[in-house]
């Protein structure tokens, strides 16, 4: 495979691509589609180091920072600092330039409703734009960059899980999958060959990253 060829994940098998199950049962056939993706999801988690692009990682650097690494080169591309790897870090740094989120609109108690933008401290314009979250199992977080939408669906179990960004045209420009680095559990990225051209697609792998992970938790707060 070369570096411009880039084999997408297939879409999730459909009940009717299925063999019918005995009896005809509707809940076998739930349970064998979900059986397929989850199987499917196991396949790309595998797969993922053969995928061509740029391929990246995360790396706590310190107990208030995160940093995102070029596994080929061990250079920082990006990096934030926070308390914590907080869903909203206070200042993101890329290519020596500094980016904070700010709040669109007024206050929403809802997290779903709420809308931010990372903007560039410098120039004082906006970069990026998310709304919705990915929490308890619901992959509802959308992100704007260079005037395109990207959702981030997610597949698979935890700790082999996988997730893709996918613009509107269904082109996937990013993938993900949680794994462990030093008995870690952290994220790795691959950029697509053919987004590499996208202004500030490294800022969108970065703060994108950590959806991995909400998608999986529950509780208070969403």
């Amino acid at each position: 495979m070369t570096s411009s060829e880039r084999t997408e994940p297939a879409p999730p098998p459909s009940a009717s691509a299925l063999p019918p199950p005995p009896h005809g049962s509707k809940m076998a056939v739930r349970k064998a589609v979900r059986q397929a993706i989850l199987q499917q999801a196991q396949a790309e988690w595998r797969g993922f180091p053969d995928l061509p692009g740029k391929h990246l990682y995360l790396r706590k650097s310190g107990w208030s920072s995160w940093e995102l690494v070029n596994d080929g080169t061990g250079m920082v591309e990006v990096r934030c600092a926070s308390s914590a790897f907080a869903r909203f870090p206070k200042a993101v740094i890329h290519q020596g330039r500094t980016y904070e989120w700010r709040r669109v609109g007024k206050r929403q108690l809802v997290a779903n409703s709420r809308v931010r933008e990372l903007v560039n401290m410098t120039t004082k314009s906006p970069v990026l734009r998310r709304s919705g979250v990915h929490f308890n199992g619901r992959a509802g977080t959308r992100i704007s960059l260079a005037g395109t939408e990207f959702i981030f669906p997610v597949r698979g179990r935890r700790a082999s899980a996988v997730m893709s960004a996918v613009d509107r045209l269904g082109n996937h420009v990013i993938e993900y999958r949680s794994t462990k680095r030093q008995s870690k559990l952290t994220t790795e990225i691959v950029i697509s060959p053919n987004a590499l051209t996208i202004p500030q697609i490294q800022l969108l792998a970065f703060v994108s990253s950590r959806l991995l992970f909400d998608f999986f938790q529950s509780g208070g707060g969403g």
